[in-house]
Order: C-alpha cells, then sequence, then structure tokens
C-alpha cells in the first residue's frame, strides 16, 4: 500500500471516524456535566434569556431573521441549539437528579401537572399524526405547541436549580445585573445611536420615532427591574444615598424603557404592571408612583400619537393605530379582521383544534398580507392556543395562570423579607406581558415563552423557601421544646 492509498484512507475513514469519536466525547462530557453541575448550565441559559434579543433582524433592513442565536442550528437540525440544550439538560437534570436525589431537598412545583397535561394533549396530536400525510415533524414546529413544553421544561429547571436562600441570591444578583447592564445598553443606543435598529415602524412604516428595544420581552424584563427596584426604594430601608439614587435610576430606566419603544403591548403593560404594583405597595408608600404614574401616562399617550404618519387623524386615532379605522375604509384591513377569521376555523374543531401544525382557513387575503401567505398563527396568545389546541387545550393553558395566581394570592404573606422585592419584580412582569398575550404572538416566540416561565417560576419558588424554611424552624422548636 503506498502513500497516496493510506493518505485516501484516512482521509475517507479516519477523519469522518474521527469527528465521529469527538461529537460522541463532546456529548458524553456534555451528559456527564448536565448531571453533576446542572445549575450552572441553568444559569448559563437564563444569561441567555436575559440578554440575547428574540431576533436581531426583523424589522431592519436586512431582514434576514434566519442566522440568530434562537435559531442557530435549524437549518441542519430540526430544532435549534438551545431548544436541544433545554430539552437535554431537562432529562438530565430534573428527571435523574430527581430521582437521585433526596425527596426533602425537593421543592414542590404547582404547576407541574399543568405542563403534563399539555405535553400528553400534544403527544396525542403526534400519535394521530402518525397516519395523516402530513410530514411529522410540522408538528413539532415553533408555531404549533411546543414552546409551552419547552416553558414547562424551563420552569421545572429554575425549580431544580434554585431550592435554598443562597440560591435566591445568586439568582437575584444574575437578574439585576443582567438587566441593568441591558437597559442601560438601550438607553444609550437610544440617545447616542438613533435607537434600536431593530425598528420596523421607522425602516418599513417611515415613522419618525426611536425605540429603546423592539423585543417586547425587553420591556416586560424592564418592568421586572422597575417593580424590584421600586420596592426597595419605598420600602426596604436603604442604607446610604448611593443605594438609593442607584435604585432610583434603575427604577426610572424599568419605567421608560418600555414607554420609548413606541409599541402599545408594551406600554399598557407598564401601565398594568404600575397599577400592580401600586396595589402591593403598603398604603403609606403608594404615593410617590402615583405622581410617577401621573408623569408617565401623558408621556406614553405622546410617544403613541407620533407612529402616525398621518397628522391629520384625530388625537384618539392615532393612539388606536390598526383598531379604530375610518368608516369607509375596508373593514378586513383592521387587526381584528385576523381573530374573526380565525375564529370561524375554531368552530369547526372546538374541542381539540387544527393541531400543532395546522392552519385556520381564509377566504381573503386582504389585510392579512403580514401573514406572507401562511396563516399558521393569530396575534393572540390565547387566541393562538385555542386554535391549535381547541377549547381543550386553552383550558389547560389558563390552569396554568389560575394556578399561578392562587399560589401567589396565598404566599404572598409567607414571603421572606429579603425575597419580596424580587417577588414583586417578577408579578410586575407578569403583569406587563398580559397585553402581548392577549393582543401578540408571544407562543410561537420561544424567548417570549421563556421570560414566561421565569416570571412563574420565581415567586412560587420563594413561596416555596419561606415554607420549607418555616417547617423547619417549627421542627427546630420542637425538638428544642421536647428535650429533658
Amino acid at each position: 500500500m503506498d502513500m497516496n492509498e493510506v493518505v485516501g484512507y484516512l482521509l475517507g475513514y479516519g477523519i469522518p471516524i474521527g469527528a465521529l469519536v469527538l461529537v460522541l466525547l463532546m456529548i458524553v462530557v456534555a451528559m456527564g456535566f448536565a448531571i453533576s453541575w446542572y445549575k450552572y448550565v441553568v444559569y448559563a441559559y437564563l444569561l441567555i434569556v436575559l440578554l440575547v434579543a428574540q431576533s436581531s433582524s426583523f424589522g431592519t433592513l436586512e431582514g434576514d431573521v434566519n442566522n440568530v442565536i434562537w435559531v442557530k442550528g435549524t437549518k441542519t437540525f430540526f430544532f435549534s441549539f438551545l431548544d436541544m440544550t433545554i430539552f437535554g439538560t431537562w432529562l438530565l437534570g430534573v428527571l435523574l437528579m430527581s430521582y437521585w436525589s433526596k425527596k426533602e431537598n425537593h421543592l414542590s412545583n404547582p404547576l407541574a401537572k399543568w405542563y403534563v397535561a399539555y405535553g400528553v394533549l400534544f403527544l396525542g396530536y403526534i400519535f394521530f399524526a402518525l397516519f395523516d400525510r402530513a410530514p411529522l415533524l410540522r408538528e413539532f414546529g415553533g408555531r404549533g405547541m411546543i414552546d409551552v413544553l419547552w416553558q414547562g421544561a424551563f420552569v421545572s429547571l429554575l425549580f431544580v436549580s434554585v431550592r435554598s436562600e443562597k440560591d435566591i441570591k445568586t439568582l437575584t444578583w444574575i437578574i439585576v445585573t443582567c438587566l441593568a447592564g441591558r437597559e442601560a445598553w438601550g438607553f444609550f443606543r437610544y440617545v447616542f445611536m438613533g435607537g434600536d435598529p431593530q425598528n420596523y415602524y421607522a425602516n418599513f412604516q417611515f415613522m419618525k420615532v426611536r425605540m429603546t428595544f423592539w423585543d417586547i420581552n425587553d420591556s416586560i424584563l424592564a418592568c421586572v427591574m422597575m417593580g424590584f427596584a421600586t420596592w426597595k426604594l419605598l420600602v426596604e430601608r436603604l442604607g446610604s444615598w448611593e443605594k438609593r439614587f442607584g435604585y432610583g435610576i434603575l427604577a426610572l430606566m424599568g419605567m421608560l424603557t418600555p414607554v420609548l419603544t413606541s409599541r402599545r403591548t408594551a406600554q399598557a403593560g407598564v401601565l398594568l404592571a404600575m397599577i400592580l404594583l401600586f396595589f402591593l405597595l403598603p398604603r403609606g408608600r403608594r404615593s410617590p408612583l402615583l405622581i410617577v404614574f401621573a408623569l408617565i401616562v401623558p408621556l406614553a399617550l405622546g410617544s403613541l400619537a407620533l407612529r402616525s404618519v398621518d397628522s391629520t387623524k384625530p388625537f384618539l386615532e392615532k393612539i388606536l393605530i390598526d383598531v379604530k379605522t375610518d368608516p369607509n375604509s375596508d373593514p378586513r384591513e383592521s387587526r381584528f379582521y385576523e381573530l374573526e377569521t380565525a375564529w370561524k376555523t375554531v368552530q369547526e374543531e372546538p374541542f381539540f383544534g387544527v393541531g400543532p401544525s395546522g392552519s385556520f382557513k381564509v377566504t381573503s387575503p386582504v389585510g392579512l398580507y403580514y401573514h406572507n401567505g401562511i396563516y399558521d398563527y393569530v396575534h393572540s396568545g390565547f387566541g393562538h392556543v385555542l386554535l391549535k389546541s381547541g377549547f381543550v387545550g386553552l383550558f389547560i393553558f389558563i390552569s396554568i395562570f389560575t394556578t399561578f395566581i392562587l399560589h401567589v394570592k396565598r404566599g404572598w404573606y409567607i414571603v421572606l423579607s429579603e425575597h419580596k422585592a424580587l417577588v414583586v419584580g417578577a408579578l410586575c412582569g407578569f403583569a406587563a406581558q398580559m397585553p402581548n398575550m392577549l393582543n401578540g404572538t408571544p407562543i410561537p416566540e420561544i424567548r417570549t415563552m421563556q421570560v414566561g416561565g421565569l416570571l412563574f417560576a420565581i415567586p412560587l419558588i420563594c413561596i416555596a423557601v419561606a415554607r420549607k424554611k418555616a417547617k423547619l424552624n417549627k421542627v427546630d422548636r420542637s425538638k428544642q421544646l421536647n428535650k429533658p
């Protein structure tokens, strides 16, 4: 065998086999890391959720939405790298570690049963898709129901990773640091660089508006910071003026970030968050928030009015753009036409919907140009779930929200004082996401669902840790009283 044959064998067999062995070794190492140090995998993933935008190119003049981290790898694999990371870590960190670790160290996740129920429903669609002519992989598509399950996996990972007061302190530090840095960058870019280049209004509708962040999640997370910092300022006793000044700046950035996006869902969200914060604050600490609220509302309305390029329109119609139309205009150009059209399809499949890969039927595409001929989503989170999984799926989905609200209501008064600010921030973020959940597209957006999972997990974990501490204190007192 001469040298050329040897080289040929190496190139033909050696390199591919070597690459395969290397990949297998990397998988083994990754599995070991996910099992032994899954907490740090979760923290790393949390950094991505907090810092990386949903899409860095939608609304830009380039218009390519495929080369972003949330869908990276989908040209080679059906799921993105982040999807596989969250799922693999969930399998190894939740299932294996939950089985191996001591039961007394577990925190009970009250939302788990509803995510499992939604998973069972999803598997039902997968089973019936086996006998359908439609490609099976389409059932796993991002515009279906899969992101609800990714959210459930993230909530479970947070419950097994954040289980003590020390873990909550670490989680708080990560969230506050990341959000402070991201908001500061947003304002720097807004003032000195013309705002977020991902600005659909300026680039395609030629409106003279700047934006702090296009991604709705950054506005929701800003409300988390607003609630956290406001509680620190008005309720907790901060020892120095430096701390008061710092938290004041963070609270102000948290309020202004959604307002300066010029997006109605973001501005309605911050107003809802401020209303909720008003009722969460003790009665004697509410006055400063009322003053700020009186200043924020006119600013929000003014920024909305600037979105209209038609200066002849009345002020109310500028604010209610896409909702209130001219009496002589085509009603099919209203945003509600989409929901009305989708509802007709839901009436044909009321119990289980059209399935993850299904679409609503369109007889007239007028006004639905933004769908680009693909009608597999609607601008409503609850409406999207209803379209895809019918009233059965909608019941399960709403039960997630209902269970969360009931547990928070019952556990609010037992949350430890040092965790109250973080819980308040999460609840403000929860309120801020409601307009987007009602009139946006949160379900097909994986980052939006992951942010929602974080907001679900934080209050429930803090309540569980407080109950665990109260139970341990009760046991300790019982042991002391029973000592001879």
